[in-house]
């Protein structure tokens, strides 16, 4: 028989030490675990697709602040021209401007991320350790609701930047609808113009961002010295029609605040006004084809147009817009190459800022103005300026250190050429049938400038640049006036020694004559709100030009206007007489006599805005 020894009675101890030693066991193996899954790559990657989120948020904010001054109005419009006819400038900038912050928040939230998945462990106990003062509570909160702030940032990034570019305000007005068309409109295809037995050169030059927030407060401008006294200067010699006893200048109104939009509103009296649900500018390629221009207006007289750029001129549909409304030859950045450098042009690889530099433009637009002269014909030069676009401006070989901001360096250079241009012109044999225009084509999108502006100054307002030179009319209407740009369409023409049936052309007044603007009519508020909603007319007319002439001309649909009476009238006359032609058995006698009985009701209608 096996001796077997009697094992022992466990004691509570005994108990207790195993019981220990499982738990520390189990404990042990837990933390192996927890350190095992610890950098769990499916949570990295939920912390990557947050980073992502980050630095969207991150770009967005960045963006807004890049694009403040401009509006959601002009982004769609640009959005929908093809970006490979511009010049790529501006997407650098802003792109130089976000790229580099977003990339360091990206790396930032994936290194923290990373750090926090190593470290998860100690972090926790040293948030147990220190409850009151825990920044790795904080961090570990963070990584926990991470998704949640991710998307609220994003959220409130999104409501950033359309504050930024007044996207909220845009969408609101696209909702309502307005009929200032309907009631104001005075449409230019409908004039008799009177010109003078000797027709006058018109030498119109858009000047990019220009307003006179750059001359000295004195002077009626914004800043401390004046940035432009030359253009300070020819207002004083010439007319200058301002919103002050000093230098003033025109309100922005919506639709007008970018170079596209300017050059239309300038030359044809309307607003560039896209509605959302368009997804081009007009039927068959056609940009704005219920537009009528000044440029149709000349042409119709005889005068050969040019317009120069020192761009690309199918950016933005410019040269679309000025070859069908009114026939333009276009000098721009490709003209300049294809002359070449034998000719005194430009070198093949040849780009700078937008294409070639305003020093090159004026050098350029002598030449071109000379040949037209020579042709024999009155002629229409029209051209655009660019150093001083946003930001901060090309600063050209010409321009000095004057000033410790390059921007107010790049203004007084181009203040100082548009002088020197226009004097050379004074010089020229063909100047004392010459009308000169300088406009500025909308306020400036360089809005840091004016940081350094005090708010007392800023409450006088920002207003956009004009000279009219060599007009022979009398500057008495020109003081104290509220008025914008598209005023300037018909003021031109009146400078030309144009007369029609009215003092009003599109929504514009001839400023010359003294007649209520319609900001003076509505109040500026008021009237930039109307432009800012929808219209029916707009779309159906200008865009799509829907309309007939007798609808257009008579009353748009009937209901509405000065003139919807008479349009009624005109319907029934209209309808009638269709009857009529449409009824081949009624004999020619019971015909006349049904005509005449409409004849004598009706009465002859003269067309809208004509005497």
């Amino acid at each position: 028989m096996q001796w077997r020894e009697n094992p022992q009675p466990k004691t509570d101890s005994d108990t207790d030490a195993h019981a220990y030693e499982k738990s520390d066991y189990n404990m042990e193996n837990s933390l192996k675990n927890k350190k095992k899954q610890f950098f769990d790559f499916k949570k990295f990657i939920k912390m990557f697709f947050v980073s992502i989120i980050l630095t969207v948020a991150a770009t967005v904010t960045l963006a807004g602040m890049f694009l403040k001054g401009n509006n959601l109005e002009n982004l769609l419009y640009y959005a929908r021209v093809p970006m490979s006819d511009g010049s790529t400038q501006a997407i650098k900038n802003c792109v130089d401007f976000c790229l580099p912050t977003a990339i360091s928040i990206f790396v930032l939230a994936n290194l923290t991320t990373f750090v926090i998945l190593i470290n998860k462990n100690t972090i926790l106990d040293y948030s147990k350790k220190h409850k009151n003062n825990s920044p790795a509570k904080q961090l570990y909160f963070f990584y926990r609701h991470s998704f949640l702030i991710s998307f609220i940032s994003l959220l409130a990034t999104v409501i950033f930047f359309g504050n930024q570019i007044d996207a909220f305000s845009y969408l609101k007005g696209m909702m309502r609808k307005t009929q200032v068309y309907e009631e104001e409109y005075t449409p230019p295809q409908n004039q008799t113009y009177q010109f003078p037995e000797k027709k006058k050169n018109l030498i119109y030059i858009f000047l990019e961002s220009m307003e006179t927030s750059f001359a000295s407060v004195e002077e009626g401008g914004l800043m401390e010295e004046n940035i432009i006294p030359y253009l300070t200067e020819l207002a004083k010699e010439n007319i200058s029609f301002s919103d002050t006893e000093v230098l003033g200048g025109a309100y922005a109104v919506p639709g007008t605040t970018w170079t596209a939009a300017a050059m239309v509103t300038q030359t044809s009296g309307i607003p560039l006004t896209i509605p959302i649900s368009k997804s081009n500018f007009g039927q068959d390629n056609k940009f704005l084809p219920g537009a009528y221009s000044i440029g149709e207006i000349l042409e119709k007289e005889g005068y050969n147009q040019e317009l120069m750029v020192g761009s690309k001129a199918s950016y933005a549909k410019r040269r679309a817009y000025f070859e069908q409304h009114g026939n333009y030859r276009i000098f721009d950045y490709y003209t300049a190459i294809e002359r070449g450098e034998e000719a005194g042009y430009l070198p093949e690889d040849y780009y700078v800022w937008w294409g070639f530099e305003d020093q090159k433009l004026f050098d350029y637009a002598k030449r071109e103005i000379l040949q037209l002269y020579s042709e024999g014909k009155p002629f229409n030069f029209t051209m655009l300026t660019v150093d001083t676009h946003f930001t901060d401006g090309y600063k050209c070989e010409l321009c000095e250190s004057n000033f410790d901001n390059q921007y107010a360096n790049v203004l007084r250079c181009s203040d100082k050429q548009i002088y020197e241009f226009v004097s050379w012109v004074k010089e020229q044999p063909f100047y004392k049938d010459t009308v000169i225009v300088l406009s500025g084509d909308h306020l400036t999108m360089d809005h840091k400038y004016f940081d350094r502006v005090d708010d007392e100054a800023k409450e006088r307002g920002r207003r956009i640049y004009n000279c009219f030179i060599n007009t022979g009319l009398s500057d008495e209407h020109t003081k104290n006036r509220t008025f914008s740009t598209l005023d300037i369409f018909p003021t031109t023409l009146a400078a030309l020694g144009v007369t029609w049936g009215s003092e009003t052309l599109g929504l514009g007044v001839n400023l010359f004559s003294g007649e209520k603007t319609q900001c003076e009519k509505k109040g500026v508020e008021n009237f930039s709100y109307q432009l800012a909603s929808g219209s029916d007319f707009y779309s159906d007319y200008i865009i799509d030009k829907n309309l007939s002439s007798k609808e257009l001309y008579g009353g748009y649909e009937g209901d509405t206007g000065p003139a919807a009476d008479l349009d009624m009238a005109n319907r029934k006359k209209i309808e009638q007489q269709k009857l009529l032609e449409s009824n081949s058995t009624v004999d020619s006698a019971a015909g006349s006599s049904a005509e005449l009985e409409i004849s004598s009701d009706i009465g002859t209608i003269p067309p809208h805005g004509a005497d």
